[in-house]
This record gives C-alpha cells, structure tokens and sequence, in this order.
C-alpha cells in the first residue's frame, strides 16, 4: 500500500458525522466556536438526519459563520456510517483530520499535540491521548450535575514488526476511529472496507488493525477527549453488535473475511516469504478469541447467558478450550505490559486544579453546564 504525501504542510480538518442529534451538534460547534483555532481548522458535517433535523442542523450551523463549516447534508438515512464517513474523506484537503462524535469532545489542545508528534515520526499512523466518559443527571432547581470517570490513558503500541502489533492490538483493542490520522493515510484504509468487510462493526476494527499494520500507535500525555455516556438522546439508528451476528449464524463468514483482509494487507507489509501465513493464522484466531471473551465481559448478564453456547461453539472453531485461553492470556501478559493505565481523579472536591489537565477539563465542564439537559427526543425543560 502506497501512501501519497500532499503538497501542503499542515492543517486539520475535524470531520463530524451526525445523525438526528441536533441538541449534541449545537453544544460540540459551540465549544468549538469557544475554543478552536480558525486558521488552523477546518469542519465538515455529514449529516444523515431525517429532513426534519436536516433543516434544525442547518440553523444551527448558520449561528456560527466563523467557523467556516462545510455542510455535507445529502446522505440518506440509512447510510452505513463507514460509508459516509469515506465519502467525506474526499472533501478534505488538509494533511491532517481527525473524526469526532456529535456527542463527545475531542479538544484543540489534544488535536494539536498529536499532530505534532505526527510531523516528528512518519513511523506512527495515528495519535490520541487521555480521556474520560462524562455523565449529566438532573438536580435540583432546574440545575444540572456533572460526573466523570477517572482519566484513562491507554498504552501506546510501538513493536518493530506489523505482526506484533496487529496481535497485540486485537488483545488489547481500543478503537484507533477517533485518533488524528493523515488524511491521506485514511482515506487509503478505508478503500479497502468494501472488499473485506460489508458492516461497521467489523469495519471499525477492520480500520484499526490496517492502522496498526501499516504503522504504529501512541497515546500522549495530554487531554483529549470526553466522551458522553449518558446516552440521553437516542437517534433511532439500528445499530449491530457482534453478538448480533453470533445469534444470526453469520459470524464465521463474516471473520474469515475480516481475516482473510488482514493476512493479504501483512503479506504486502512484508513482500516477502519471511511471513508464516499458517501461524499467523492461528496467532490472529488466538487474539480474535480472546477478544469475543472480552467483548462478551461487556454485554449484560441476561444476553450473555442467551449467547454462551454460540460463544462456545466460536471458541471452539478457533480451536480454544477454556484451559488453553487462560494459559494464552497468562503469556500474553508477561509479553506485554498492561494496555490501560487508570490514573487518580483531576478534579477534587474543592476545586482546586491538581493536575496539568485540569484547564482542558475545567473548559468543558464549563461548557457543558452552558446547555440545559435534553430529553430522549432533543427538547430540553
């Protein structure tokens, strides 16, 4: 895979898919409207909404003609977001971009740092930094209280060989989707979605293996985003799960074209026959087993005991009993370090800024408590 260098040297482009969301799409151009440097930034918007929404977006993307934003209002509504997302890949002009979710923050300070280190080492694909998920829940008075979790800061993956970090990532997996990337970088993995995965859950983990393939991963010591996990407002999207496929009986045919992408993007990474395909295989199968018993962890108890047969029956294709995944786990701890860092809170009970982060944080607690709580549907009290 042959990457492309641009003429131009610099620049971001922040690009936001948004779909029937119009509260969350305000309060993100609000805060970038605060906070964001216009010379250096660029916004796309790709909406899919109903024509409803279409039509909220649009006012409130006239509310702020300084941030020179690019409107992309003609997808359908029910456009796989992947596909969406690379259609819009090709509206980008700057060197660098980075995606982010109606509903979270990702902030300028993060974006800029991660764009420099880019600059410094052509040997990394993409750049992230610490965050945290955020809550906001009704009180008193009409007032509003704000909650988070602790800072989390993920390891960075800088193993020499492709291998090593494509099964290093798939055991610890954390989404590369919201890093800053090259743009061209990106616009290149996601040409290879079409033959190799056809839905955006494995496309999203097809993306952040290629990403490892090609180059490595690191996360910094800086803020970068928030991400809402409350969940208030629902945008009636059908959203599909792994789990979904394993009820389904589609799950085999689905990996094994996931996995026939990966083994095809190492064997031109390596361009040689220094690549064992057949313990690469088993290697990726280990990893991807792994993986499901982890992914199961997250699903709740009542539909874990609905899938633990089907779970069983991938365990086994994968030729994993309960025995070997604990000895596998067991080595690939003692191979590699831990994958999550949890650090103490940065914001204490009075106030007072112990951290370094702290005014990045303080930024978008203020912000937040700016816009009233909306209801499922977008209407706020």
């Amino acid at each position: 895979m042959k990457i492309k260098k641009r003429d131009d040297n610099g620049g971001c482009t922040i690009v936001i898919p948004t779909y029937n969301r119009s509260y969350y799409l305000k309060r993100l151009l609000s805060y970038y409207n605060e906070y964001l440097d216009r010379n250096k930034y660029k916004i796309i918007i790709a909406d899919s909404s109903s024509c409803e929404n279409k039509k909220q977006n649009k006012k409130i993307i006239e509310q702020f003609p300084g941030l020179g934003i690019l409107y992309l209002n003609e997808y359908p509504a029910d456009i796989n977001m992947l596909s969406k997302i690379c259609s819009v890949l090709c509206h980008i002009k700057s060197e660098y971009c980075v995606i982010c979710a109606d509903d979270d923050f990702i902030t300028p300070q993060g974006i800029e740092q991660s764009i420099s280190f880019l600059k410094k080492n052509d040997d990394f694909t993409v750049v992230y930094g610490l965050g945290f998920a955020f809550w906001l829940k009704h009180a008193q008075e009409n007032k509003q209280h704000f909650y988070r979790g602790r800072i989390i800061q993920h390891s960075s993956v800088t193993f020499s060989e492709p291998k090593e970090r494509l099964i290093y990532h798939l055991l610890n997996y954390v989404p590369t989707f919201y890093g800053v990337h090259r743009s061209d970088f990106l616009r290149t993995i996601f040409k290879e979605l079409k033959e190799f995965t056809s839905d955006p859950v494995f496309g999203e983990l097809f993306l952040s293996m290629l990403t490892l393939i090609y180059g490595k991963m690191k996360c910094l010591d800086v803020f970068y985003t928030a991400r809402d996990k409350g969940g208030n407002i629902k945008s009636n999207r059908q959203v599909f799960w792994l789990n979904d496929f394993i009820k389904k009986g589609c799950f085999k045919e689905k990996y094994s074209k996931f996995k026939e992408g990966l083994l095809i993007h190492l064997s031109k990474k390596y361009q040689s026959d220094a690549l064992d395909i057949e313990e690469l295989k088993t290697a990726i199968d280990d990893a991807m087993s792994i993986y499901l018993a982890n992914y199961m962890k997250g699903i709740k108890s009542a539909k874990k005991k609905l899938l633990i047969c089907e779970i069983k029956d991938i365990l086994n294709h994968f030729r994993i009993t309960s025995w070997m995944y604990g000895g596998i786990r067991l080595l690939y701890r003692k191979l590699f370090p831990a994958c999550q860092i949890r650090m103490d809170d940065l914001v204490s009970s009075t106030g007072t800024p112990p951290s370094e982060h702290y005014e990045e944080i303080q930024h978008i607690y203020n912000h937040l408590l700016l816009f009233p709580i909306a209801d499922k549907k977008g209407h706020v009290r």
